[in-house]
């Protein structure tokens, strides 16, 4: 392998690992505005940023699991009993609407 060849190799294994990197911090950009999305967050490494992403996604994962359990006890019937009304919940520090079961007097 002669000298050019040598040098052109390492200019392209260069410049891909620059796009590599580019790539890299551009998702965590995104992944860091994702999660101020849903929470506020002041996170500045990537650490940081994938500790609050896992974080926010396992309750988001509960939460779900939370509602769907709500779901299968969802009757079909029309007398209101054990129906389900909006009630504000926290998610991931935000109030969002949510099922709560209500029960008849």
């Amino acid at each position: 392998m002669d000298k050019q060849t040598q040098l052109q190799g390492t200019q392209n294994k260069a410049d891909l690992q620059r796009d590599y990197r580019q790539k890299e911090r551009l998702a965590f950009r995104n992944l860091l505005g994702a999660v101020n999305e849903v929470e506020r967050t002041n996170a500045r490494s990537r650490r940081e940023i994938l500790k609050r992403a896992t974080e926010c996604l396992r309750r988001l994962g509960q939460e779900q699991d939370d509602l769907q359990k709500q779901l299968e006890v969802l009757p079909n019937n029309a007398t209101g009993v054990g129906s389900f009304q909006p009630e504000g919940r926290m998610l991931c520090g935000r109030v969002y609407l949510g099922l709560s079961r209500r029960t008849q007097l």
